[in-house]
Order: structure tokens, then C-alpha cells, then sequence
């Protein structure tokens, strides 16, 4: 009999169903809580190889109760897929495997408690695939957290391209690359624009807080001799709630990028300015588009020190 109370398990996995249907996170909440949270297959899956193994450990061997765990889990994993499909939420192999790891870790666990008796070498295959499996699992998010903090100390700047693990905030046919363009050239975002109605990037994860700072810049370099016409979107927080999303309720304004580079400027004045019916919320700014409209080719784009400024440093 497993020592850990049967009713205490049962409560935890009800709590953790419910939690796999009634997400609260929102589109733009941190990479790192996001993949977080779909860490709950795994926490609920270990609760439920308890449970499950609790019913069926004294009466069947240990290589026959793996495989009923496994293959419940496999089963049950895809009933919750579907119906998560039908609330509308996408089928997701990666749950299914985080399901799997659950599982593993649960029967690792028991194995180390001595619930379960396993050969010496079966438990060493076991231990070694849950850990390898975790270690896959986690490093999302370890690596998310990792950037997020990079993230906040760089802040004013908001991306200059010099760690790989920036590709993660943005959106996009995009790479970063250095391309060379001049002898002190550091790593650019490329950007693929293609022959779309919108074609471009987004840049969804962020600081949003810019009542500091007076204007918003970046440099973008056009490889082509023919002029490339950008535009860039902002929106707050609200954009989607009273402002529902019109073009009138955020800040869009277009470019025409010479061949070369091209330094823009915009004062955050124009951008707080720009909702028609009110004042954007400069505490809680959300998204920041660049994107091209119904281009006849595909073009190339690529960008490089986005930051803020105040008006005294901003040159």
C-alpha cells in the first residue's frame, strides 16, 4: 500500500484536471510561466501512476503494471486531447509525451520508495530515462527564465540580437544571423518578408512598462536597391478588451527604407497619442509589430538595436 494518503492524491489530480482546461494564462505571459504551466501533465500523470498502480501493485507483476501505466496514460492522454480540441485548444503530441514523462517519474518514484521491487538493473534503465526525459521537459523553461532575466537587465534595449536565446520572444520567418554588412557588425534579426497580404515579425515578449523613457528606435538595413515599405504596430494591453482590436485603437505608422541602413525614431508621445477614443497604457505595452502588406516578391529585412530612449540620450 502506498504511504502517501489515497484521497490527498486523488484531490491533487482532480485539481490538476481541472487546472489542464481552465488555463488563465493570456497569449502574452511570460514564455517561462507558459511552458511552466504545461508542465502540469507531468505532475498530474506522476499523481495518477500512484493512484493507478496503488489498485493493481499486489496483483499483477511489475512489467505487466508498466505497461498498463503506459498504455492507460498514452490512452487517457489522447481523451483529454480531443476533448481539449473541442473547447478550442489544438491536439498536442508535446502534452502526450509530457504525459508519459508523468508517468515514468510516478513509476521512479515508487521504485525508490520501495513500492515496487525492480531488478537493480531495471531500476538504473528506469532512473536514466526519467531523468533524460526531464531534463527535456525542463530545459524550455530553464532556458526561457534564463533569457527573461538577460531580458529585464538589458532593458531599455529590447532585443539586440547577441544571444541566440532572444529568437524565442519573436514571431516570424526569422533567423539571427551576421551578415556582415559593415566590419563592427555584431548578429542582426533576419527577417523574411514574403508575398503575403501581412508579412513580417512580432515581437511578443517584452518589458512593457515605458513611462520612463521618451521615444522608441531601432535600426533596420534594406539589402535591396529598391526602397522597402515597413510598417509598425504597437498596441497595449487594452487593444483586444476596449479597444477590440480596430486599426483606430493602436499605433501604426509606415516607412520607406532606403537601400543601406536606416535609424528610426518614434516619440512615445505619438505612440501614447495614437488610439483615437483614448491614451494608450504605456505601463502595459503588449506587441510590437513590423510587417510589410501584399509585397510582389519576397524581400529581406533585418533589424538591430530596438531600445528605448530618453530624449537627452536618444541621438
Amino acid at each position: 500500500m502506498i504511504s502517501i494518503s489515497r484521497g490527498f492524491l486523488a484531490g491533487i489530480g482532480f485539481l490538476l484536471i481541472v487546472l489542464l482546461f481552465t488555463s488563465p494564462l493570456s497569449p502574452y505571459d511570460a514564455r517561462s510561466l507558459k511552458q511552466g504551466w504545461q508542465l502540469g501533465h507531468i505532475m498530474l500523470f506522476t499523481v495518477w501512476t500512484f493512484l493507478l498502480s496503488d489498485l493493481f501493485l499486489i496483483h499483477i507483476k511489475v512489467a505487466r503494471l508498466c505497461l498498463i501505466v503506459f498504455l492507460t496514460t498514452l490512452a487517457l492522454g489522447i481523451i483529454i486531447e480531443l476533448i481539449q480540441s473541442f473547447i478550442g485548444r489544438g491536439f498536442s503530441l508535446l502534452d502526450l509525451a509530457f504525459n508519459l514523462i508523468g508517468s515514468s517519474l510516478g513509476l521512479s518514484l515508487l521504485v525508490y520508495r520501495e513500492c515496487i521491487h525492480m531488478p537493480q538493473a531495471a531500476k538504473k534503465v528506469l532512473y536514466s530515462l526519467t531523468a533524460i526525459l526531464l531534463f527535456y521537459a525542463l530545459t524550455p523553461v530553464i532556458l526561457s527564465l534564463m533569457d527573461e532575466i538577460k531580458m529585464y537587465r538589458s532593458f531599455p534595449v529590447l532585443a539586440d540580437f547577441e544571444s541566440k536565446l532572444e529568437l524565442s520572444r519573436w514571431e516570424g520567418d526569422i533567423s539571427i544571423d551576421k551578415p556582415g554588412f559593415s566590419a563592427n557588425e555584431g548578429n542582426m534579426l533576419q527577417v523574411t518578408l514574403h508575398t503575403t497580404q501581412f508579412s513580417g515579425t512580432t515581437l511578443a515578449y517584452f518589458p512593457g512598462n515605458w513611462t520612463n523613457y521618451s521615444q522608441f528606435l531601432f535600426d533596420a538595413y534594406n539589402p535591396d536597391t529598391e526602397v522597402l515599405s515597413l510598417t509598425l504596430r504597437i498596441h497595449d494591453e487594452s487593444h483586444y478588451g476596449s479597444g477590440r482590436g480596430e486599426y483606430a485603437d493602436r499605433f501604426n505608422q509606415t516607412f520607406d527604407l532606403q537601400s543601406g541602413w536606416n535609424a528610426i525614431l518614434i516619440e512615445l508621445e505619438d505612440i501614447a497619442s495614437a488610439p483615437q477614443n483614448r491614451v494608450m497604457d504605456m505601463t502595459r505595452i503588449q506587441s510590437i509589430q513590423l510587417f510589410t502588406v501584399d509585397s510582389p516578391r519576397t524581400r529581406f529585412l533585418y533589424l538591430d538595436n530596438i531600445r528605448l530612449n530618453t530624449t537627452e540620450s536618444g541621438k
